[in-house]
């Protein structure tokens, strides 16, 4: 339990430190629907193409849902036509359209490094001055 001072209200939150396995326990001990992609393997659901994924489940939920993966190289072709006509063209150089953009997403194509882009870790450090030691 929690109370939000915010919402002057106490939060229950019953399982907040069960873990996959208690899930799972409880979803079969009360034979309880759900979805069955999780008997495929798939571990998250929601987001096809998630960055919060990996690449290789990023290439695969493109693959198997090819219709999400061309909304978003529509969707890459529009933001860089939106960048451009709104005189932001530094990513134009590095992507001409939303397949490259798609190639990089999904980490075919590592070779592209924008030079204004910071991963996380070197953002930890410039905020805190302590570096990563991964």
């Amino acid at each position: 339990m929690e109370r939000c001072y915010r919402l002057h209200k106490t939060l229950v939150n019953p399982i907040v430190d069960w873990t996959d396995e208690d899930i799972w326990e409880y979803i079969r001990r009360e034979k309880l629907p759900y979805c069955k992609l999780y008997d495929e393997g798939l571990t998250r659901l929601g987001c096809i193409g998630c960055p919060l994924g990996n690449f290789n489940n990023m290439r695969r939920e493109l693959e198997r849902w090819p219709a999400y993966k061309k909304m978003y190289i529509a969707a890459f072709d529009e933001m860089l036509k939106a960048r451009l006509e709104s005189g932001k063209t530094n990513h134009n150089r590095m992507f001409t359209d939303g397949e490259g953009i798609m190639k990089w997403w999904i980490g075919m194509d590592q070779q592209k490094v924008d030079e204004n882009q910071i991963n996380v870790f070197e953002l930890i450090e410039e905020e805190t001055g302590v570096q990563n030691e991964s």
